[in-house]
């Protein structure tokens, strides 16, 4: 019998009224349903609604500042390929996660003008633009499924409105739960989970569309085209476990469908809904009745690779990344089952926060208590009718994976190695899959019990229901992440050590020249100095939640913690990513700075201590910022404690940085060990004293003298054993006044409030000659080299290379012995993100060092000045000499060095690369291959029966 039919209704033209009245009556409660679902939405999240903030979390500290670069390329100040800000320079479209391709994050960039209030703005619209298009596709799904598991099977226009109406009502109770449930409550903060979770519902689509009208379909396929599309739009948002997630969610969805159809031939139902039965019971039959089903489910799934192609853009980039990622390699099998859901916490991850503290920040899944009771009678319709067996295979896969560390099977699939599973973190995640199945079988729930009581009695238990679980959604969020929405300055607020390195990169921008970095090892343990004034514009403003969340956002911008930096244009030698990022030569070369390394590239929090000057130098820091916490008060006299440099025998360490016209009458010093200080004063005297043996470094040693006078030099010697002094500060006795001095021969002190910033006496190169290189053949080796106390980066450059061999195809010349004095000049003319100008004269042979990473893509060529005849050049293969293309080769772990000859040359270094060409071509290629796919399918009518187990002329 086929679905939905539309009984004769007298003459034609009545009929064909008849029709349209349905068709505007299915518009009209689509709209309707759609509608109160966003209205429903507009409540819960009203925090967001009304211009509020997330600050904290990765919306803010990751999001927002990859947004503002990309707002800045789109507005031609940037650029779309490569990002210099973090983790001294690293591709940005081929970071999957930032989302440069995904197509609804352009009109936010293009119509946000490149301001940081305009960016927040635009970040958050986004949130919500996905929240609704997560609801609407919902939607989408439960109501044309619902057509499918329960069809009309009256006689009357009367029930074939009945069925339009109570499939709608069904479907919004699924979308409120979809978009409104704890999962995507709980991910707003994580909006390329977000985006990838607002595309998920599209991807189970059934693979025609189904007409409430008639038995025939007018285009045949397209459902299964914005499956595929729905599915690259998911592999554009950029997270690649939601993408894995997704297509494992498939392949069960459409496994559960064809056991289904397995079954019901098996035991010789009624036909089949996608398949005509067969009408023998030969061996041959059976076999035909077990293979149709298999070649379906295959057909079905099929399609979904070309969304790989119509993704490749991404995706090409982002394999070659993940080939240099440092997280190329499998997780550790403790790390890849981390933030699994416990099977015990299970009720925390499924039962509303208001009724137990939610698992953040991955286990929330809840649809309430109402939408739990709408689930089980869902389970009934199945049970009932044998349908829906995708959406409930779903869940309880779901909720079977989500247990991750706690199931066997899963920590089988780690110890195997299993792609997908050894490769991320959070089983947790597999939530979302349980939430997208739930939200089905309610709706699916709701609609079954319409149909069970009298028509307007179903209606009226239907509103009743949908409002009261919306109420019971919103009081669910109330303890979540996203309830702590703050003002919008939380983002847009300039704190002074920010606003002191901000001025800083301008003067570098200003000049041509790239940005000097800087290093945080701050905390943000400290209290805001103007702590009394922001409470006093917020206090009675925002919830004390709300209130403590700027506070929190103040001290994060305050320390430009990873990626703030990004935001605020100033460029930092770490940042974090937690995706494909750091690279793996970053987080080899972090071992020389922490001895087991930071895999996840976030230095500040754990550094403690300030790494050598030599690889500062090398990384190009300009600025340290730290704060207040180590430093002490001893005896009404302040020391800072940040550098406490380790002193061996016969080392001398001379202080930078002294105050000028300061008089003092003496020094106190903190320090263990023992040795001595000599202090040069300005009237001529210079003072010697010896410093016993100490091992109490809370006690001041002091030191006076006659007279207050200025001190012009400060020297402190250890001399048996080692010496560490750890704080030192000039005093007046007269005035009782002091002045903490730096303990270092390279920084001083140039802002101090909430936080303080170092800045070193000279400006660290970005570009240097060098003339000595050493081959390593393995990274370790290379590790080993630079590791020796006599490596010296602005001397010697070790190579990466197999073989003999350098990454990049020239032979060094590792004998060379450097110059005795410096031959040779370095003149930036321009340091853009992806092309560099640099003149060098040169009249020895060497390496050109840039303190930027080395990556595949960047290109270099050398071109001799123009007002110079006979410049000699170096070979590198066939070509004129006069304008040549040199390899950039890996060295020094992490950056770029490039071989040049005596001459006077300009260097030209630009990042092109043909990954991105590649992948254009391959997204080309799904484009056509995805028409020719739409326009190849054949013209056929689908014919589907009603449902099996139901009596007949009931729905």
């Amino acid at each position: 019998m086929p679905l939905n039919p539309v009984p004769s209704a007298g003459p034609g033209h009545k009929a064909g009224l008849l029709r349209l009245s349905l068709i505007g009556r299915r518009i009209a409660w689509d709209g309707f349903a759609v509608g109160v679902v966003i209205l429903a939405l507009g409540v819960i999240y009203r925090q967001l609604v009304i211009g509020r903030v997330l600050a904290g979390g990765d919306l803010h500290l990751y999001f927002y500042p990859y947004w503002m670069a990309a707002t800045r390329a789109f507005h031609a100040q940037g650029s779309l390929l490569w990002n210099p800000d973090l983790f001294a320079g690293v591709p940005l479209l081929a970071n999957s996660q930032v989302g440069v391709l995904y197509p609804l994050n352009w009109p936010f960039w293009l119509f946000a003008t490149p301001a940081l209030d305009n960016v927040a703005r635009a970040l958050h619209g986004s949130v919500l633009l996905h929240l609704v298009l997560a609801a609407i596709n919902a939607y989408v799904l439960t109501r044309m499924w619902i057509h499918i598991w329960m069809p009309v099977t009256g006689q009357s226009l009367t029930d074939e409105s009945r069925a339009i109406t109570a499939a709608r009502m069904g479907a919004a109770i699924a979308a409120l739960i979809y978009a409104g449930g704890g999962f995507l409550a709980v991910h707003v903060e994580h909006l390329n989970q977000l985006q990838a979770l607002a595309w998920l519902p599209l991807c189970f689509l059934p693979p025609r569309p189904v007409s409430s009208l008639a038995d025939d379909v007018s285009q045949p396929g397209r459902t299964r085209v914005m499956a595929i599309v729905a599915f690259a739009m998911i592999l554009l948002a950029g997270h690649t476990q939601m993408a894995f997630i997704a297509a494992l969610g498939v392949v069960i969805w459409h496994g559960a469908e064809m056991l289904e159809s397995l079954w019901v031939r098996a035991a010789g139902s009624v036909e089949s809904r996608a398949h005509p039965a067969v009408g023998t019971r030969s061996p041959r039959s059976w076999l035909r009745r077990g293979v149709a089903p298999v070649k379906a489910s295959l057909g079905r799934l099929a399609p979904f690779a070309l969304a790989g192609l119509l993704a490749g853009a991404q995706l090409v980039p982002s394999l070659q990344l993940a080939q240099l990622s440092g997280r190329s390699t499998d997780y550790a099998w403790r790390e890849a089952v981390s933030f699994s859901v416990s099977p015990w916490e299970l009720p925390r991850a499924l039962l509303p926060s208001y009724l137990t503290a939610p698992l953040l920040p991955e286990g929330v899944a809840y649809t309430g208590l109402l939408g739990l009771v709408l689930i089980g009678l869902g389970v009934g319709v199945i049970l009932r009718r044998r349908v829906a067996m995708g959406p409930a295979a779903l869940v309880v896969a779901a909720v079977f994976l989500a247990t991750g560390g706690y199931n066997p099977l899963y920590l089988l699939l780690v110890r195997l190695r299993v792609p997908g599973f050894a490769h991320f973190r959070a089983p947790a995640r597999f939530l979302g899959l349980f939430v997208l199945g739930a939200a089905v079988l309610a709706g699916l729930g709701l609609t079954g019990l319409i149909h069970a009581r009298k028509w307007r009695t179903g209606v009226v238990v239907a509103g009743v229901v949908f409002l009261a679980l919306a109420l019971e959604l919103w009081a669910g969020g109330q303890t979540l992440p996203f309830a702590a929405a703050t003002t919008i300055r939380a983002y847009t607020d300039l704190r002074p050590a920010t606003a002191h390195l901000v001025a800083a990169a301008h003067a570098g921008e200003a000049a041509g020249l790239a940005g000097h970095r800087f290093l945080s090892i701050s905390e943000t343990l400290f209290e805001v100095g103007d702590r009394e004034e922001l409470m006093s514009i917020y206090g009675e403003q925002l919830p004390d939640d709300a209130v403590w969340a700027y506070m929190v956002a103040s001290k994060q911008r305050e320390v430009l913690v990873p990626n703030l930096s990004m935001a605020f244009g100033v460029p930092a030698v770490d940042g974090y990513d937690g995706g494909l990022l750091p690279l793996r030569s970053y987080t080899t070369f972090s071992r020389l700075l922490l001895p087991e390394g930071t895999p996840d590239g976030r230095l500040r929090e754990n550094l403690q201590t300030i790494p050598e000057s030599r690889w500062l130098n090398l990384l190009g820091v300009r600025h340290l910022l730290t704060d207040k916490t180590g430093d002490v008060w001893i005896g009404d006299v302040l020391y800072d404690r940040q550098f406490q440099p380790v002193l061996v025998q016969g080392d001398v360490l001379r202080l930078a940085s002294l105050p000028k016209g300061y008089a003092a009458t003496g020094l106190r010093l903190l320090y263990t060990g023992a040795g001595e200080v000599e202090i040069e004063l300005l009237d001529g005297r210079v003072l010697r004293s010896a410093l016993p043996q100490s091992v109490e470094p809370d006690v001041a040693w002091p030191i006076d003298w006659e007279g207050a006078t200025e001190v012009l030099a400060l020297e402190l010697r250890a001399t048996d054993g080692a010496l560490t002094p750890s704080g030192a500060s000039l005093v007046d006795g007269r005035l009782g006044s002091f002045y903490p001095l730096v303990l270092s021969d390279v920084f001083h002190l140039v802002h101090s409030g909430d936080v303080k910033i170092y800045e070193m006496l000279y400006t660290p190169l970005r570009a240097f000659m060098v003339h000595q290189a050493e081959m390593a053949l393995s990274v370790t080796e290379a590790l080993d080299m630079m590791a020796a106390e006599d490596f010296d980066p602005m001397e010697r450059v070790v190579l990466m290379g197999e073989l003999g061999e350098p990454i990049g195809g020239a032979a060094p010349t590792p004998d060379y012995v450097p110059p005795s004095v410096q031959d040779h000049r370095v003149h930036v003319m321009s340091y853009g993100p992806t092309r560099v100008i640099i003149d060098v004269d040169a009249t020895r042979e060497g390496y050109l060092v840039l303190s930027d990473a080395w990556y595949p893509g960047w290109t270099a060529r050398l071109i001799p000045q123009p007002d110079l005849a006979g410049t000699s050049a170096i070979s590198v293969g066939p070509g004129d000499a006069s304008d040549l293309t040199i390899p950039v080769l890996q060295a020094n772990l992490l950056f770029r060095a490039l071989p040049v000859t005596p001459g006077r040359w300009r260097v030209t270094l630009s990042y092109t690369p043909w990954v991105i060409y590649a992948g254009l071509g391959l997204s080309l290629m799904g484009i056509i291959a995805l028409l020719a796919y739409v326009f190849a399918v054949p013209q056929h009518r689908l014919t589907l029966t009603r449902s099996r187990g139901a009596p007949k002329g009931q729905p």
